[in-house]
């Protein structure tokens, strides 16, 4: 990570978006061993990713 010190500046404001979109990391189980996708959601804590746009 890097730190930064800059004189004279401010930060006002800060925007962020995140897409409707959720999907549940459960959902890729079939293409890995049992138990894989469990232990990864576990360890990162990480149950659902958000994405911005697929194709149907």
């Amino acid at each position: 990570m890097n730190n930064f010190s800059f004189k004279n500046l401010r930060i006002d404001g800060l925007a962020v978006a995140v897409p409707n979109d959720a999907e549940q990391v459960m959902d890729y189980e079939k293409y890995y061993p049992d138990g894989e996708i469990e232990k990864f959601c576990v360890s990162t804590g990480i149950y659902q990713r958000y994405v911005g746009h697929r194709k149907k």
